[in-house]
């Protein structure tokens, strides 16, 4: 009978613990819960699309919202890997083409570009570049359009020039 006396008194001892566990662990699921949801429409609002299958695999492939700059480059990144590697002169080329879009040193997009010349995209982050641009054509800026053919233009003519 003491033992079960005892049992009690620790577990009432110890309920408020428990429901403080309880309430910490509720209160942080709803918070990264308010964080994705902030990220999908900041995300959304970039893409320029109501598109919600885009930008969920965007953020699926671990895109956030601050690197987007990096999603503009991905037809260069896919050129870039098209022999199965990067070149030093590929990702030169692509540096700079990040730069001339104001892509900054230390800056998200720039981390996202470096993963991406690490370790090739997955196929459907290109396809879903391709559906983007096809859709939103318009929303791209001419000049910063013209950065991105001229940036392919140069790292087409830098890995001939390495290879000869």
């Amino acid at each position: 009978m003491e033992r079960t006396t005892s049992t009690v008194r620790f577990g009432r001892a110890h309920e408020g613990d428990y429901v403080r566990a309880q309430e910490a662990r509720a209160l942080a699921r709803q918070r990264a819960q308010e964080l994705r949801d902030q990220r999908r429409e900041s995300l959304a609002r970039l893409i320029g699309a109501g598109d919600p299958a885009l930008v969920d695999l965007l953020l699926e492939a671990g895109l956030e919202p601050e690197a987007f700059a990096a999603f503009e480059l991905l037809p260069l990144v896919e050129m870039a890997w098209v022999d199965g590697r990067v070149e030093e002169a590929e990702r030169l080329a692509l540096l700079e083409a990040a730069t001339e879009l104001g892509v900054t040193l230390g800056s998200p997009a720039l981390a996202q570009l470096e993963t991406w010349l690490r370790v090739q995209p997955a196929k459907p982050l290109y396809e879903a570049w391709r559906g983007w641009i096809g859709r939103n054509r318009a929303l791209i800026e001419s000049i910063r359009l013209g950065i991105l053919i001229r940036a392919g233009i140069r790292l087409g003519i830098r890995v001939q020039e390495s290879r000869s």
